[in-house]
């Protein structure tokens, strides 16, 4: 049995998922740092059906898909760094990845949750946000919150906000 996977190419800003298959049980993706034009022989390999199971935007865009369509085995994602792309990708084959984040990755990260509608990840990232909630992140977390709809978030910041 064969499951369909997605190939990452990274260039600066815009990486490239390329659709294949490969068996079932083959290992989760392995990322190397490089960005150079010659890393796209080595793409890494990320389970299509993972990251449909994950995104609703995935889903949809797969489901789109038919084997005449011309550009049926290629889906860009902009606006993200590569490490929050993958960042990401790994969050959905692990829910407990451990990664060291910055506050801003974190934000990205719930950016990018919101913007390929997985749900799952962007509400974790919303409680590891409310946790984050101080007098010197509350004005960047409320307008992160206003921009990825995060009504939880968004109302933390408010009552903090207002019993300050």
């Amino acid at each position: 049995m064969f499951c369909a996977p997605v190939q990452i190419h990274r260039a600066q800003h815009i990486i490239r998922i390329k659709i294949g298959d490969i068996p079932r049980g083959t290992p989760v993706p392995h990322f190397s740092g490089s960005t150079s034009a010659g890393a796209a022989a080595a793409m890494p390999t990320v389970h299509k059906n993972i990251l449909a199971s994950e995104s609703i935007a995935f889903a949809n865009f797969f489901d789109s898909l038919t084997p005449d369509s011309p550009c049926s085995n290629v889906v860009e994602i902009t606006g993200y760094p590569h490490h929050i792309v993958e960042t990401a990708i790994k969050f959905c084959y692990f829910r407990n990845f451990v990664v060291p984040l910055t506050f801003e990755d974190a934000i990205l990260l719930l950016q990018f949750f919101d913007e390929y509608k997985i749900e799952l990840l962007k509400k974790q990232f919303v409680e590891f946000l409310i946790n984050q909630i101080s007098v010197t992140t509350v004005t960047r977390l409320g307008q992160c919150a206003i921009k990825c709809h995060a009504k939880q978030l968004q109302e933390k910041c408010d009552a903090f906000y207002y019993n300050r």
